[in-house]
């Protein structure tokens, strides 16, 4: 905003040269405001700042997540996959971090995704949440073979694990 109004966005532009500085003021402008309401709303892209307000045909947020069950370790997975058994649905693991970008890139862009939120709303979902990077977590990533987040597991509705499923990495 700051800069749009450096450039002469409200000054008067008798010359060409100042009329183009002035637009490029405005547009700067405009784009600070749009930032500016963006933030207020949560939102955390800047190359779609209004996207937290973005409706679809339905009138339902967009941007509305899926919802995950968090867990923290191997033993509070395998409870998850068990009650996921019992009520017959598979289960697709995210292991995540705050830190991670391209678990973030992942949970804005893929898992909202039309063809992935129609396979993945029949589904249990959980999120394994290693941000800690403790020594709990080395080992659950250990016993999966994962150098670190991202990685998607899956289950089966009887509660294997789909080994050759698994994907490492951003998707």
């Amino acid at each position: 905003g700051i800069s749009g109004v450096y450039l002469g966005a409200f000054e008067p532009a008798p010359r060409l040269w100042q009329r183009l500085w002035k637009g490029t003021g405005l547009l700067l402008f405009v784009y600070a405001v749009l930032l500016l309401i963006g933030a207020v709303t949560g939102g955390a892209n800047p190359m779609q700042p209004l996207d937290r307000l973005s409706f679809n045909a339905s009138g339902q947020n967009s941007a509305r997540e899926l919802e995950f069950t968090t867990v923290y370790n191997l033993e509070q997975l395998e409870q998850q996959v068990r009650l996921a058994k019992q009520s017959g649905r598979a289960v697709m693991v995210d292991v995540y971090a705050d830190w991670c970008i391209s678990c973030k890139i992942m949970e804005r862009d893929t898992f909202p995704h039309p063809d992935a939120r129609k396979h993945l709303q029949e589904m249990h979902l959980v999120k394994v949440d290693v941000t800690a990077n403790n020594a709990e977590h080395q080992a659950f990533l250990s016993y999966f073979g994962l150098f670190g987040p991202p990685g998607i597991l899956f289950y089966d509705r009887a509660g294997q694990e789909l080994t050759d499923w698994r994907i490492y990495g951003e998707i």
